[in-house]
């Protein structure tokens, strides 16, 4: 069985101070609906889960998405709820050398395994195709479970 370790850095932050990541910080990212009480954001509700493979996180949050509109209509419903952002990076796995493929097998994973699942991705939600996989997320990860299985559903 295959594994990714996923490090979720730097907590949660607003959707505005993305644009501060690191250029050169690539991997995932969680889209959240939160709320500030005090200095803490509650009533955390995952949007989105998404992955920059070939170009930094910041750079993907800036382009378009399939997912924004979701994103927007959420927001919109819910006008006391903050988009905040969670930046996580694979920190080892069990490939010498990691592949698209693969980096989107961990994000089906993650978007598989998280309960609730992901508002506004509309794959993997159902099924999952890719290889037998163990994800462990280390750092700031809640609202991920610590250790994600997934095995490719019957045929």
């Amino acid at each position: 069985m295959d594994y990714a370790i996923i490090n979720w850095v730097d907590g949660v932050f607003t959707w505005e101070a993305a644009s501060n990541l690191r250029e050169e910080l690539t991997g995932y990212y969680a889209l959240l609906g939160a709320t500030k009480s005090g200095d803490e954001w509650i009533n955390l509700r995952l949007l989105y889960i998404g992955i920059a493979f070939k170009q930094s996180v910041a750079t993907r949050l800036e382009q378009d998405h399939d997912s924004y509109p979701c994103i927007k209509s959420y927001l919109e419903a819910n006008p006391k709820t903050t988009l905040v952002v969670m930046v996580g990076y694979l920190s080892d796995c069990s490939l010498e050398k990691v592949t698209e493929k693969f980096a989107k097998e961990v994000e089906c994973c993650l978007i598989r395994n998280t309960t609730p699942q992901p508002l506004c991705n509309t794959q993997c939600k159902k099924t999952y195709n890719g290889r037998p996989m163990k994800v462990k997320n280390t750092g700031d990860y809640f609202p991920f479970k610590d250790i994600c299985f997934c095995f490719p559903d019957a045929q």
